[in-house]
């Protein structure tokens, strides 16, 4: 079976990073050659990481758009599937494949947007037909979608994002540095808002945030500005800018406990990695987070963007060892239900069925 994963690009994300492993994944698996096609450019930073894993990566030209059109027809009628991961490239293929028989079409939606505008209701009308599966990593995401879009009922299916487990030196982790070590991964843009927690740790008191470490890591746009805002706290407490880190294991061997304060999330595959590496999660309550993490159970969950709330989550870290069973029981539902094999295995059954 010949499959073609697509994206906007391979530039550094989550979905981006998904698509990536997943290809290299199903390489793994008797009789699978899965490749990727990416709107994006040859110099993207994934495109040298698909390279590692001899992973072709297919690029359209910069000719016109009809041109274009063409080209895609002529790629994607190779593959038995072609696998949508990115909302810009939908009208594309949809248009590309109009009665092209034997390529069946496929879409993941990695986020909780939904497009309402005219053109959308269009495309999504000719996606209702062409499509054979439309596939949500959140069940919140394929409810909230599924009363604006009714007609996709029958196509719809859930699959969560599987990822490799992160593999931790455990005599390192289990080092003793009597202090808690916080921790967050993603781009320094507005929709992750790292701010918050800068905030959350200012409600404390001096020598409560002589408990906790600090550790960012990414790079962006607003990377100068937390630096600013994190200045004054740095005489109480460890602050660490790591910077763009591509090292899973040398991230998550540096914390204790990864806080996220995205104002949206589709499925977090930092929280899966944290949750893979024995780290505590503690996670704003919005899109697919409450699916990953039980509050109270397997992880601690707080209102965006409620400061307030994130302290006092702080808090319960900083005061009971307890926090230490809610990491163990994340770990163990990662093992249960966001392992990759799992993932893997479920997109090739819906590409056979």
């Amino acid at each position: 079976m010949k499959i073609l994963h697509v994206v906007s690009s391979l530039n550094m994300g989550g979905a981006e990073q998904f698509v990536v492993d997943i290809t290299a994944a199903m390489n793994q698996q008797s009789g699978i050659q899965a490749e990727i096609l990416s709107f994006g450019r040859a110099d993207d930073a994934l495109c040298q990481h698909c390279g590692k894993h001899d992973i072709t990566v297919h690029h359209l030209s910069q000719a016109g758009r009809l041109q274009q059109l063409v080209q895609l027809r002529r790629l994607v009628r190779r593959y038995d599937a072609v696998h949508i991961h990115s909302s810009h490239c939908v009208a594309s293929l949809l248009v590309s494949t109009l009665f092209l028989s034997g390529c069946r079409l496929y879409y993941t939606r990695h986020n909780t947007v939904i497009h309402r505008s005219g053109k959308w209701r269009l495309i999504y009308r000719l996606a209702s037909i062409r499509l054979s599966k439309i596939v949500f990593i959140a069940e919140i995401a394929r409810q909230d979608f599924l009363q604006a879009y009714p007609v996709f009922q029958e196509k719809s299916t859930l699959i969560y994002n599987g990822i490799r487990p992160v593999r931790l030196d455990p005599v390192v982790k289990a080092t003793d540095r009597g202090v808690i070590r916080l921790g967050q991964v993603g781009r320094f843009v507005p929709l992750k808002a790292q701010k918050l927690l800068i905030q959350a740790l200012h409600r404390l008191s001096p020598k409560q945030r002589q408990g906790f470490e600090l550790h960012f890591f990414g790079d962006g746009p607003l990377l100068d500005d937390c630096r600013h805002q994190a200045e004054s706290l740095q005489q109480d407490m460890g602050i660490t800018f790591h910077g763009l880190e591509m090292d899973k294991s040398r991230i998550y061997q540096s914390i204790d406990v990864l806080v996220v304060t995205s104002e949206t999330e589709g499925l977090s595959l930092v929280m899966l990695e944290a949750l893979s590496a024995g780290c505590l999660v503690i996670a704003t309550k919005v899109g697919g987070n409450e699916e990953i993490i039980e509050h109270g159970r397997s992880g601690l969950l707080y209102h965006y963007p409620k400061v307030q709330e994130l302290a006092q989550c702080l808090t319960y870290v900083l005061t009971d060892a307890r926090w230490r069973d809610l990491a163990l029981a994340g770990n163990r539902r990662f093992d249960l239900m966001f392992e990759q094999e799992r993932c893997v295995s479920s997109y090739l059954t819906i590409y056979r069925s």
